[in-house]
């Protein structure tokens, strides 16, 4: 969702590591508003105006999830990347049907944004950012990620 900082960062990053690779980058004129049924419209759209498209990037793994459809129905072997690590992202990746996502942990998050917050009650230094990691979730690696968000 185009205007939530967060999005926007994820988005940007791609665009920014894809500079001077030769990959041509496209956005869809839609808005997915991260749901999946969004993200299936998006991905018609732009296998329609760029039938050649290799990959498809979302911000988040609701459009990923609903583009998963549009391309069987036109068996086209488009790989599918998202952001998040939700677990059901993590079993179409296992099936084949995405590329990947990256995880990061809800609960390690909240966590530390709860410490932060403490921290701050309590006086000690304001930390302007916290890394809270993330990881990139592949066949590889999707089974420890299917059943649960982390």
């Amino acid at each position: 969702m185009r205007g939530v900082p967060a999005l926007d960062q994820r988005i940007d990053g791609v665009k920014t590591a894809l500079e001077g690779t030769g990959i041509k980058v496209v956005i869809g004129a839609q808005q997915t508003t991260c749901d999946p049924k969004i993200g299936a419209t998006v991905t018609q759209d732009l296998l329609t105006k760029y039938p050649s498209l290799t990959a498809i990037y979302s911000a988040c793994d609701s459009p990923a999830e609903g583009a998963v459809a549009v391309v069987e129905a036109k068996n086209h072997p488009l790989k599918i990347f998202g952001y998040d690590g939700d677990p059901a992202m993590s079993v179409l990746i296992l099936a084949g049907k995405t590329t990947a996502t990256m995880a990061q942990s809800p609960f390690k998050v909240t966590n530390l944004g709860v410490l932060a917050a403490v921290n701050s009650i309590l006086g000690k230094p304001f930390v302007k950012s916290i890394d809270r990691g993330t990881t990139l979730v592949t066949k590889a690696n999707a089974d420890q990620f299917k059943d649960a968000w982390q």
